[in-house]
């Protein structure tokens, strides 16, 4: 029996526009993204990314790359650090092997990249650019830069203005995880401090230290974590972002767990689906059922929704740490058992409470009866508040539940006495067609034959598809042996694979970054963070004559805001300055560390604005900042 096949291939519609953006530790955890519904995953790579622990080889990101495009799932690397000349060179060379890898995009922070020159990828002007104003995420989309991540502080309103003045640039949006207390890209206490610099993947977080807030005459007014805010949570918000023009929701944590990961994509990827579902917007793939999203069992430090519904007590004063949620207050306690009213503790939960302002954790060894039996129960009274950190059996059923995510497909089969023809679509436009040619007999039994033939057409190996519809052409089919009909559907899916890599390279090139030259309204002073050459002369071919050196660079931080933030201390503690009956705090106002009492920061007020500064400056007796 002679047989030769034809393979007919086409890709028409454009993956759909909203996108659930997702962190990925490494390849395994930006799988389980993927796999848990992402439609992108963001991974950081050699020594320039803004993460320095999560730093991933370009391999490593290429075997995501290919997990990734079996879903059209994109995959963007961060190289997000400010460079220095010696590092341009190394940079552009891990650019070039990341465009050889198939990465989708590149999310940078420092403009000289874009004047040494990017290869045909898109670019991504990270949340350190300060994607804060109209006129700057203007300019970023003149010069030719496909998508701006926001500055975590923007308000729904604030954000639809940006989209009605920057009509054609993608707007990515924070909408869960660990929020900076400043502007991104606009925070040099940990480099002043230490030398470990932010900008440069080196943070050491100051701003989760206790202070002390003093007044002019030395007066204490609060203590505590005063720069450590709670956690982001946009998940009622999400509709009204959508309506600003937001076009990427991404969820923060590339230092987080696979608990994390898998519970927030899966929460966001359900809400999600739900608006667009409900305003008739495509959305994409069938996900495994039973997979929980219950954001509040993972890491978090208590949920904002930083001033996005101007809510403006937003700092965790306690505690930089999870807390967990609670469950209820201690009615008895003896020996090392404690009873709460109305509350189901499981052996394996950890449970914390506050003992002297600090926090305590324990665990639960076993429940006898309305009794929970603790590991230590040292500073538990009658009325102490529980927390709840870690829920035993929601991780339990997190380690039982492996996420699958497959692609609906629809097959069609016809065929003659001489010529078998498979075509397979997804739903998003691509169609592959194989047409098997050879002498085939009629079949003696036709049911079974398209009973067989059915079997056979429904068999998607290891591939993501699954056929959510099969059809069969008029007339009866002639018999096909189950090997030519198993031979010719492997070859149907595997045209249908190609098809789809070749729309994610194509949409690739659709949105590579070409440099228009701009002018740039405005000064580019020390915090616009430019620290090589290269970056240099961007500014200058963008129109700016005198371009200041970063403080990453001159390090003179003498009087220099370290930290510009929309959070207001004077707000969170009730005496903001725009309030009548605030409480009088004298100025000038200090943080004291509470672990050296020399280390002084000056606060500063810029009311008009609803800003703070933190000023790296020396008060008459304290010289340790210098």
């Amino acid at each position: 029996m002679n047989m030769n096949s034809k393979i007919k291939a086409g890709s028409k519609n454009k993956l759909p526009s909203i996108e659930l953006l997702a962190p990925a530790k490494d390849a395994a955890l930006g799988a389980l993204a993927v796999d848990c519904g992402a439609d992108a995953v963001y991974i950081g790579v050699g020594p320039f990314s803004a993460r320095r622990e999560a730093n991933n080889s370009v391999s490593e990101i290429a075997a995501l790359v290919r997990h990734a495009h079996l879903f059209q799932a994109r995959v963007y690397a961060a190289l997000n650090t400010v460079l220095t000349d010696a590092e341009i060179e190394t940079a552009q060379g891990l650019l070039n092997d990341l465009y050889d890898a198939g990465v989708d995009g590149v999310i940078i922070q420092d403009m000289g990249l874009l004047e040494a020159g990017i290869p045909n990828l898109p670019v991504i002007a990270s949340t350190q650019v300060h994607n804060y104003d109209v006129a700057n995420i203007r300019f970023l989309e003149q010069v030719g830069v496909s998508r701006v991540i926001l500055a975590r502080e923007l308000r729904p309103a604030q954000i639809a203005q940006i989209r009605a003045a920057a009509s054609q640039i993608e707007l990515e949006c924070f909408v869960h995880g660990a929020l900076c207390v400043s502007y991104s890209g606009r925070c040099y206490l940990s480099d002043a401090q230490g030398g470990r610099s932010a900008n440069r993947g080196h943070c050491a977080q100051p701003c989760r230290k206790k202070y002390s807030l003093e007044d002019a005459h030395r007066h204490v007014h609060a203590n505590g974590h005063l720069l450590s805010l709670r956690d982001l949570c946009r998940l009622d918000e999400l509709s009204a972002l959508l309506d600003a023009g937001v076009t990427s929701f991404k969820i923060e944590g590339r230092l987080k767990n696979a608990a994390y990961v898998q519970t927030t994509v899966t929460a966001y990827r359900q809400a999600l689906n739900r608006l667009l579902d409900a305003r008739g917007l495509p959305f994409r793939d069938r996900l495994s059922e039973g997979v929980s999203g219950e954001v509040q069992k993972v890491f978090q430090r208590g949920f904002v929704s930083h001033f996005a519904d101007g809510n403006d007590r937003m700092a965790g004063l306690l505690t930089p740490k999870m807390v967990g949620e609670p469950v209820g207050k201690v009615a008895a306690v003896r020996s090392k058992s404690v009873r709460l009213e109305g509350v189901s503790l499981h052996a394996g939960d950890g449970l914390c409470f506050f003992k002297n302002d600090s926090l305590v954790g324990t665990r639960v060894q076993r429940v006898d009866g309305d009794w929970a039996v603790l590991q230590k129960t040292d500073g538990i009274a009658v009325g102490t508040a529980l927390y709840r950190n870690r829920d035993h059996q929601f991780y339990a059923s997190l380690e039982k539940t492996s996420p699958r995510r497959s692609v609906p497909i629809h097959v069609q089969l016809a065929a003659t006495n001489d010529t078998l023809e498979i075509r397979a679509r997804d739903g998003l436009g691509n169609d592959a067609l194989v047409e098997e040619h050879g002498a085939w007999e009629a079949a003696n039994d036709a049911a079974r034959m398209r009973d067989a033939a059915t079997q056979a057409m429904h068999k998607t190996g290891n591939t993501p598809f699954v056929v959510e519809t099969f059809s069969v052409g008029e007339g009866p089919l002639p018999f096909v042996p189950v090997s030519v009909l198993n031979g010719v559907r492997r070859k149907v899916l595997a045209q249908l694979v190609t098809l789809r890599e070749n729309q994610m390279r194509a949409m690739r090139q659709a949105r590579a970054f070409r440099f228009t030259p701009s002018p740039y309204l405005g000064k580019v002073d020390a915090y616009h963070n430019v620290c090589n050459r290269f970056a240099e002369r961007f500014y200058e071919r963008c129109g700016v004559s005198d371009v200041a050196r970063g403080l990453e660079e001159t390090r003179n931080y003498a009087g220099a805001r370290v930290m510009v933030s929309k959070y207001c201390l004077r707000r969170e503690l009730g005496a903001c300055l725009k309030e009548t009956n605030a409480e009088q705090l004298p100025e000038p106002l200090w943080l004291v560390d509470a672990d050296d009492e020399r280390r002084r920061l000056r606060l500063r007020f810029d009311c008009a604005r609803c800003e703070m500064q933190v000023v790296w400056e020396d008060d008459a007796e304290g010289k340790k900042n210098r």
